[in-house]
């Protein structure tokens, strides 16, 4: 079959494309292969290694390559449908400009891997390594992202609508220029984010560590920072409309207005940016921080 697909790949008479489908092959060995647009429907794939393999463009639906390697393989411009690549190795991977709709991706290790542009919905990814990976320019819609792990990546420009980062860690992450609609960072690690020119229009970050973040110039039109730990995030020229700030620490914030923290809403629990509890009141000088 691979003879035959290398010959179809170069447009020679006899060449045949490769198809996997309904195939069981746990455990194969198919590293560093060229299985450039093979079929890989409903096939059993399942701790296989297909590590350095070329995939550009492949089809696989309802296929079962859990607990696979696929580090450094290269899926780019793939289509991915009820995939389930759950305990995966696959550090290095590239996906982009791939569609993902209803792939499971539950702790697998997508460490330095590249997902430009690429269209993720309705995935499960709970729990899911993506430390420094490239996610520039990505759309995610309804996706369950909870728990996993995004430190040092770059979401810059992404677009992510409806989706769960529960305990997630975003932790020195780049998301300058992306849109994040009705998320919910429940209790994530955001500490050191860059969400310059961001847009979290009425996402939650309820209880986040949001220490040190920048939002400068960020749209957080009815975005919940309720309990959030925000010392020494920025916030300059941020919008903050309606802005949830009940219960947030903002010791030593910087950028602030009052006329932003007018428009928020504060409470008796608020801790102020000069170390003053809350409410916000006109005329305090409380959005100075503190030594300033």
């Amino acid at each position: 079959m691979l003879v035959l697909h290398a010959a179809w790949l170069r447009g020679e008479p006899g060449g045949e494309r490769a198809d996997f489908s309904g195939a069981a092959l746990p455990q194969a060995q198919l590293s560093r292969r060229d299985l450039r647009r093979a079929l890989f429907h409903a096939c059993r794939l399942r701790k296989a290694d297909l590590s350095g393999s070329k995939l550009e463009e492949a089809e696989l639906q309802s296929a079962d390559l859990r607990e696979a390697v696929l580090a450094a393989v290269d899926l780019s411009r793939a289509t991915l449908e009820k995939v389930a690549l759950d305990d995966c190795a696959a550090p290095g991977i590239t996906l982009c400009e791939a569609r993902l709709a209803e792939v499971t991706l539950r702790n697998a290790n997508l460490r330095q891997g590249r997902l430009l542009e690429a269209v993720l919905v309705r995935c499960d990814a709970a729990g899911v390594l993506l430390s420094g990976a490239g996610l520039h320019q990505i759309k995610i819609s309804e996706s369950d992202f909870s728990g996993a792990d995004f430190s040092g990546a770059v979401l810059y420009g992404g677009s992510v609508r409806f989706s769960r980062f529960v305990r997630a860690r975003f932790t020195e992450a780049v998301l300058s220029g992306a849109t994040f609609w009705e998320c919910s960072f429940r209790w994530a690690e955001m500490a050191r984010a860059r969400c310059q020119g961001s847009d979290l229009s009425r996402s939650e970050f309820h209880a986040a560590d949001l220490e040190g973040c920048d939002f400068s110039g960020a749209v957080l039109k009815s975005t919940s920072f309720s309990r959030a730990r925000l010392r020494g995030a920025r916030f300059d020229e941020a919008e903050l409309f309606a802005a949830d700030l009940s219960g947030a620490d903002l010791l030593g914030a910087r950028g602030l207005t009052p006329q932003q923290l007018l428009h928020a809403r504060t409470s008796a629990e608020t801790i102020l940016p000069n170390g003053k509890r809350g409410p916000y009141l006109r005329n305090s000088g409380a959005e100075r921080p503190v030594g300033l």
